[in-house]
Parts: structure tokens; sequence; C-alpha cells
């Protein structure tokens, strides 16, 4: 196989020995060869001493494991991770929760009621089915409260229920656990007949005010047609603060929530199992819970982390196979294992990047891929060097010429692939810029392991190869040894070629060694087409396949794929055009697995109620939003600094007034997008104004008196009806200050971006014209939405993705120009990415994808995988004979074929473990890297080479350092007349 060669000052080139076609003759190929070889500091480092290099490599990468596992922790995936932290609608959702935080700080003394906050990441929700028909039967409603019964009757239920006031009791005490408060079944009188309870469902279900209070615990189908339920829920509601077992008591949730979520996790996971042993064949009980929930999630994801040992499996078996080898493919794995850590302390230390999650680990499955094809490309370039005999007679100049082939190939691809991976650093959702930092650290970690350890392991292996065939010649067991046939014979441990016999080489070149008829109608041997032969007898099998068999049917339908793949760039763009970003947080779960069952029921059979999905929105008087600064950028727990609006006045009672008339306004908007009715409108003033109106005190109240009445009111839940208003601290009242007032609207269901925009800016506008004609003290109210916190991640992971496309591709572009020094060339390569990228997007979207976050990410990994065998490609082409278009691209598919097709395997298989994963993430992992591979392999070894053999540079067409110097001369020139002229 032809050495790869680099164009000398003049135009010309120069060409293996073997190879008679060049322009220099064999001393001058020699005297290049042995000025690439030239040995260097370096090289004379890794002959002599390469055990110290491997110890010093490893020595580090244990270092760094150590420190590792020392101080890595795995970062929750809370949802707020993922939204765009800069955005004001989230810097006041942000304020809100400050707010609440502040409120439990300042107000909280620890002589709190017990269990008298309502958690709602706490609540449990459970659905019930009749296999059978109606729910609504004496045995299934018997069957419910039995169930129900039971629940409270758990240990330790006592400790975490939610203890709510009973307005009707007139006990100090009055809070009371009530597992049955919010039950499918409360509406009807327990133990009663079965002629009774059907006239009580009908009375329910005719009654249009009691019926809206609890329709969303009935089915859709349920109504005055139909007064059967084959669907029906409950919702059990959990508070804080507790005691646990222990009998430790915490002042309130938020001054040490993790423990006792703890705490009540251990009972969300009985009453998980509970549900499960009462449920049969004709009744089920559905159960979910937020801490269950992801618990589970937790177990399924590191169940299916196991497959990355499958994966490692995998690659290391292929390349055992591919380098006959098995030392040298453990190596390669351990390095792969140990630029891990290494990694992460860049990522750690130098970076200060402190978040590191679950997401971050599957850059495992990607750099195992691009290692095993670096050290493919470093071993097939060993390989080559043993065709030229002036580098076989010198282990330092063999060494240093694939060391400095295969590295400058190897920077390369691994600069495009970490400059794809860190344009993600810019991303504004955290975690996925996250994702991109320690992935682009990886592979220069991964890069760095390959151009020092794994050379030293090659020259270890082939000392030690050496000295074996010594020993055998001494013992007199083996033939005497052939220094030219040892390296790539199984006996160097690194890559064997085949030996096949003169007549099998003949048969697989007779294509390109026919004879051709003249014009006269004589046969003559075509004269480049022996040289062709010639130069294909000094290759092995699968790089001579490349060089005549494929490289010749290639090039005969060249117009045809070329053809094939424009057309197909043109489908592809319109599919991917119609992709959308997700309407809500994503799925990770399957639909059918246990983990998704409740809330899929959830959603086809019931109307959406406030805690379920229905939009909440909060109109809040007394914040300022949030300052920044400060704020660590990888803590999603760090929100900022709270700023009061310190010019909020509730007092005056014109003010009183004008907030008593908005909440009155509220009540009548009839979109029921924004409002669903009357009653989903929450105002503390309606209960306050009925606490006065008992009193015998007309509203609004003196402003000397407002503050005074407003404390009496929260001070008498049971007599007030306060009791949810200051649970839920939509009250204010800070240290005996009142800070902020909050009122809340229920409205419709989530939509996607496009359809909540316009419920979003219909919201402010109520709130904008309110604002214009209220009075000096609550002019300055805004709303905020846990919905619109998504739709601006939606919009931001399109973006995203755009702008990671945008900066990786032309960064991809530069560094194309300057590694190959040719623009037409690295304009087709562009080309190529391009396709590549919008191939795969369009398979998402015949895979029925929206546009999320592991879609978002795959738009990285693309740019880096679809740079890498292209970028080998063209390297190989501009290093080919100058001059001759189709013998270029025949020398690239021969050079780099091989490897190319070595590192697609493994990175295919690779991906391919995933598909054995239940987490759907995992699974759209693996269909990325999958189809990635793939399209990337298509367009480097159709597309590319067809363009190549078609329009590829010639001579000097396209070479940057031609155009550079007409350019120079150009300049000289116009000097040279302006001297002149003076």
């Amino acid at each position: 196989m032809t050495s790869q060669n680099k164009d000398l000052p003049g135009g010309e080139s120069k060409v293996s020995e073997s190879n008679p076609r060049g322009s220099l003759s064999r001393s001058a190929t020699v005297d290049h060869l042995m000025k690439e070889s030239e040995p260097s500091r370096l090289s004379a480092i890794l002959v002599k001493w390469p055990c110290a290099v491997i110890g010093v490599v490893l020595s580090i990468g244990i270092l760094c494991t150590i420190i590792t596992f020392a101080t890595v922790e795995l970062s929750s995936d809370s949802s707020r991770a993922y939204l765009v932290w800069s955005d004001y609608r989230i810097q006041r959702f942000d304020a809100y929760i400050l707010a609440m935080e502040e409120y439990d700080e300042k107000n909280k003394t620890g002589d709190e009621d017990l269990q008298s906050e309502e958690i709602s990441g706490w609540l449990i929700w459970l659905v019930y089915e009749e296999k059978k028909g109606n729910l609504l039967t004496k045995a299934s409603v018997d069957a419910i409260r039995q169930f129900e019964q039971g629940l409270s009757e758990l240990k330790n239920y006592d400790r975490v229920c939610y203890r709510a006031i009973d307005q009707s009791s007139t006990a100090a005490d009055s809070r009371q656990c009530n597992v049955s408060s919010h039950s499918a079944v409360s509406s009807f009188t327990p133990s009663a007949s079965e002629q009774l309870l059907q006239t009580e469902v009908t009375a329910l279900v005719e009654d249009e005010s009691a019926f809206r209070k609890v329709k969303s615990r009935f089915d859709k189908d349920f109504d005055t047609n139909n007064k059967t339920a084959d669907w029906l829920r409950t919702q059990v509601k959990f508070g804080a603060p507790i005691i646990d077992s222990d009998g430790k008591r915490y002042r309130y949730y938020l001054d040490d929530e993790e423990p006792q979520d703890d705490f009540m996790e251990e009972f969300a996971l009985d009453a998980a199992d509970y549900a499960e042993d009462y449920s049969n064949d004709n009744f089920k009980v559905y159960y979910w819970n937020k801490l269950w929930y992801d618990k589970k999630q937790n177990e399924l994801v590191l169940q299916d982390f196991a497959f990355i040992g499958l994966s490692i499996a995998f690659v290391l078996f292929y390349m055992m196979v591919h380098t006959r080898s098995i030392i040298v493919p453990i190596i390669g794995m351990i390095q792969v294992a140990l630029a891990f850590p290494v990694a992460y302390c860049i990522y750690r230390f130098i970076f200060q990047v402190t978040f590191f999650n679950m997401m971050s680990l599957l850059s495992v499955f990607v750099i195992l891929g691009i290692a095993a094809d670096d050290m493919f490309v470093y071993v097939d370039t060993w390989k080559q060097s043993a065709e030229h005999e002036v580098l076989l007679a010198n282990l330092e100049r063999r060494s240093i010429w694939t060391y400095r082939k295969a590295a400058h190939a190897m920077f390369v691809t691994t600069f495009t692939t970490f400059c794809a991976f860190m344009a993600t650093g810019i991303s504004s959702i955290m975690p996925i810029a996250a994702f991109g930092i320690f992935s682009g650290c990886y592979v220069v970690c991964n890069y760095l392991f390959v151009i020092t350890n794994f050379p030293a392991v090659i020259v270890l292996r082939e000392k030690f190869n050496v000295w074996r065939e010594k020993q055998r010649q001494s013992s007199g067991m083996k033939k005497q040894y052939d220094a030219k046939t040892s390296s790539p014979s199984p006996q160097n441990g690194v890559i064997p070629s085949s030996r096949e016999s003169e007549e099998e080489k003949d048969q697989d070149i007779e294509a390109d060694n026919r004879e051709k008829p003249s014009s006269e109608g004589m046969h003559v041997r075509n004269p480049k087409r022996s040289q062709t032969a010639i130069r294909a007898k000094e290759m092995s099998k699968a790089d001579r396949f490349f060089y005549t068999t494929y490289s010749h049917k290639l090039r005969q339908g060249r117009l045809f794929v070329i053809g094939f793949f424009v057309v197909w760039l043109i489908l592809a763009i319109v599919f991917t055009a119609q992709l959308s970003p997700p309407s809500e947080a994503e799925q990770f779960i399957p639909e059918d697995h246990e983990l998704r069952e409740t809330t899929e029921a959830m959603d086809k059979n019931f109307s959406k109620g406030e805690n379920d999905g229905a939009q909440i929105t909060l109109i809040i008087w007394g914040l300022d939003g949030v300052s920044r600064d400060g704020v660590d950028r990888w803590d999603p727990k760090d929100r900022g600094e709270l700023e009061w609006d310190n010019s909020f006045d509730m007092s005056p009672p014109e003010n009183q007034q004008k907030m008593s008339e908005f909440c009155d306004y509220l009540k009548t908007i009839q979109d029921s997008e924004l409002v669903q009715d009357a009653d989903s409108v929450t105002c503390f003033l309606d209960s306050f104004k009925s606490y006065l109106t008992s009193k015998g005190i007309p509203f609004p109240v003196p402003q000397t008196e407002f503050l005074s009445r407003l404390q009496e009111y929260i001070n008498n839940p049971t007599e007030s009806g306060s009791d949810q208003e200051v649970s839920n601290k939509r009250i204010g009242m800070i240290q005996g200050r009142l800070r902020y007032i909050i009122f809340k609207a229920v409205g419709g269901e989530r939509e996607r971006a496009s359809g909540m925009e316009p419920r979003h800016d219909d919201w402010e506008d109520i709130i904008d014209n309110w604002s214009d004609t209220a009075p000096t003290g609550i002019n300055k109210p805004f709303q905020t939405s846990d919905f619109w916190l998504w739709m601006v991640s939606e919009r931001a992971l399109v973006a995203n993705a755009i702008e990671g496309i945008a900066i990786a591709g032309t960064i991809s572009f530069f560094v194309l120009v300057i590694s190959t020094l040719n623009i037409i060339l690295s304009v087709y390569a562009t080309f190529c990415i391009v396709g590549i990228i919008v191939s795969v997007m369009a398979m998402m979207y015949f895979l029925g994808w929206d546009f999320g976050t592991a879609e978002s990410i795959a738009v990285v990994i693309l740019i880096g995988f679809s740079v890498d065998y292209v970028v080998h490609l063209c390297h190989a082409y501009m290093e080919g004979h100058k001059g001759d278009r189709t013998n270029r691209t025949r020398d690239a598919l021969a050079k780099m074929g091989f490897s190319i097709i070595g590192g697609a395997i493994t990175t295919f298989g690779d991906g391919c473990m995933l598909f054995f994963c239940t987490y759907l993430f995992f699974l759209k992992f693996a269909w990325i890297v999958t189809s990635t591979i793939f399209f990337a392999l298509i367009w480097a070894l159709l597309f590319l080479p067809a363009v190549m053999f078609t329009i590829g540079p010639q001579d000097d067409t396209g070479n940057v350092k031609v155009y550079a110097r007409r350019v120079y001369s150009w300049y000289k020139d116009r000097q040279e007349q302006r001297s002149s002229k003076n």
C-alpha cells in the first residue's frame, strides 16, 4: 500500500517505492521517508522507555480515578435544571419560590402544628378500574372504601398524613387526618344500599354546582346521560413538619427536607406494595407518588447502565478480531476507562463544573466508538509502515513515522469532535451544556492516551515479538525471522496481513488488469491499469478490495450515487423541517411500564384538575424579581436573591377595593383556557370579607386597621376559613408586615409552545391592562405559571441545536480547510456533514419523535461523528498522488476504507447494546448513535468518493497555499508598480 505522502514544493509528489508511477526516483522516495521518520526526543522516549511511558500514563489515570471516587456525586435531575434561568418568566417563578422559602424561614418557629403544611410532592394518586364495567356499585364502592381505610392503617400513616382543620370541630386541636377527604367515593353515604347509592349518584350528577367540585374524580364519560363510571380516582394528601421514627421533630418542611422526604418515601413504597397486593383480576388499583416514581426510575436507569458492560465487551471482542491480538485491545479498553476520571478531574477542577448527572455517563458509549476508531487508525498506519523496507529496518523510525501520520489524522477528527461538543457549552439549558463540556474533555483525554500510552504499547509488543523470535531461532523451533513479514503477521500481536497466494491476488485485481481494444481493433495492455495491478499486489486483501473492486464499481455508478443522495437530501430537509419541540417535560418511561400506568390512565380517562395537569396561574403582588449576581451556573438549587417590591401597600381602602374588584373580574373571564370557571379562582379576599361580615365589620377596613384585622383573620383559621390560604402561603404576612399577596386561577390543559404562547400573552395583557388603572402600591403585579417554564425550554432546545450546528459546523469547515489545505474539498466535506445531520433528523421525524433533550444532544453527537469519517477520507485524498483525482480517490479508499469500517462497526455495535434498555432516553440514544453511524458511513464511503471521482480537485485546484502565493504575488506586484511610479 502507498505511504501517506505529502506534496512537495513545485508541484511534485512522492510515492511509495513500490509504485513506478511517481515523478521522483526511488532514492528520492527513500529520502522523503527518511525525512518523515526523522527521530525526535519523543520517539526516543517511546522506543527506549515504553514501560516508563505506560507507567506514567497509567499512574495519572489511577490517581485521577482515586480523586474521582472521592469527589464525584451524581446530581439529581430536577426539572428546574432544564429551564432557561435567564428568561424573565423563569425568574418570576423563582421569585415566587424564594418568597415561599422566605415565608417559612421567617415565620416558622418550630411550634407549628405537625403536618399542617400540605406538601404537593408527597401527594398519592389512586386510580381505580373495574374490569367488568361500572365502579358505581355497592360492591365496588365498598371495596374502594375498604382499600382507603387500609391505607390509613399502614405503618407511619399518622406521622405523614396532612392534618387539615376540621371546620365543624370546636376542639382546641381541630386538625385531623382524613384519607377520604378527596376520595372518589366521599360523596356517597358509607354502607348505603344499592338503591340509595344509585339515588345519590343521580343527585350528584344533576347538581351542577356540587358536581363541578368533584368532577375530576370521575372519568370523562360520567355525566347526566351516563351515570356509570369505569374509572374513579382519589388523591391522598400528606403534610409536614413531621416526627420521624426516632422521635426527631422537624421545625418545618424546608428546614430539613431531605430526611423528611426519605421518611415519606418509605411510606410511599409500602403504600405501593399495598395497592399491588389489593388488586385482583377484576378490580385494579393504579398507584402514583413522585417519591416512589423517582426511586423506581433511578433503579431502572442503574439497571440499564449494566449494558455499558455489554458495549465494552462487544468493542473489545471486535478489536481482538480486527487486530488478532488480546493484549493490545485490553490495554486500549483500560485506557478508555482511565480517560474517564482524568476527564472528570479536568471538568470538575479546571472548568469548575459541579453538575454531573446520568446524562454525562452516556458519553462512555460515544467515546468507546471514537477510541476504537482512533486505535484502528493507529494500528492500520503501523501496518502500512511495514510496506517500506527503510522503516522496517529501524524500529525508532517506524514508530515516529506511524506516530506522525496517525496522530495528525486523529488530531483533526478529535479537534472537530471536541469543538462540536464544546459548542453546547453555551447552551442555555444547563445539563446539555454540562454534557457537552464533559464529553469534550473526555474526547481530548482519550486522544492524549491514544498518542502516548498506545504507541508505547505497540512498541513494547514489537520488542517482545523480536525477543520471542530470537528465542525461537536460538532454540531451533522456527525458521529465520523475517522482519518484513513479522509486523503485519499474527506474531507481532497488532495487525496481521492476509497472506494470500499470488493466484488469489491476481484474481482480485483481474478487473483492473484487462486488455482494452484500440481504435484499430487490436488489443493492447492499458499501462495505467498494469501499474494499478502492480500497486494492488502490494496491499492487504481488505485494502485491495477498496482499491480495485469497490473503486471500480463506485466510479462506474458515481453519477447515479450523486443524484440519489441529492434527491434524498432534499426530501430529508423537508421531513426535518416538520420536527417540533415537545409540549411538556419529556417522559422517558415506556407507556406500558408500571411506572407510567397511573399517569396514562389519568391522562386518557379524566379531565384535568388542579393537581394533575391543569394550568395554575398565580397573580402576585409584592415581589420584584430576583438578583442573579454570584449565582452558581451549575447548581439548580441556586435561584439567586429575592428582590421585594417595597412600594407594595394594600392597606389603603381604595387598594383593598380595587383588588377585590379584580378578583371578581377574574371569575367572569369566559376563556376556559385561562379560567375554567368562577370556582377556579381563589382569592383570600372572599373569605376575608366573609369573616369581617360575621364580625359586623364593613369592607374595606380603614387603612390603620387593615393589618390588625388581617392578622386576626390569619390567626383564627377555624373561624375565618383562612387555613388553605395560610397553608399554601398565599398571604405573605412576614414578621408583622404584609410582603406579598397571591391570587390563583386554574385554567386549561398543557399544549405545545405554539399553543401556550397565546395563552401567556393573554394573561400578560390582563395584568398590564389592570395595572394601568391600579393605584400606587398595587400597580406592579405579575403573573407566573409553571406552564410557562417548559414553554421557554421548548424553544431553547431548538435554538441551542441550531446554534450548536452553526458553531460546530463553521469550526469544522475551517479545520477541514487547515487540515486538507484545499477549499474545494472542504466544501464537499461540509456538504456531507450537513447531509448526515439532516438524514438523522429526518429519521427522528419518521420515528415520531419530538425535538426534545435527547434530540438536542443528538445534534451535537451528529456533528462529532459525521466529521470523523469524512475528515479521514479527505485527509487521505490530499496525501494521495498529485494531479489524478481517480487515483487519489482510490488511494484514499484503500488507506482509510478498512479503518473507517472498523470504527463504524465498533460504534454501531456499541450503540446496539442500548436497544436492550428500558429507559426511553437510552433507547433514543441507541437509535441516534446507530443511525448516525449508518448515515455517516454511507455519506463518507458512497457520496463523497463519488464526488471525488467526478469533480475532485486535481493538481493545484483549490489549494490554499497556491491561492495564498498568488495573492502574495499580486500584492508584491502592486507594491513594485507603486514603487516604480514613485
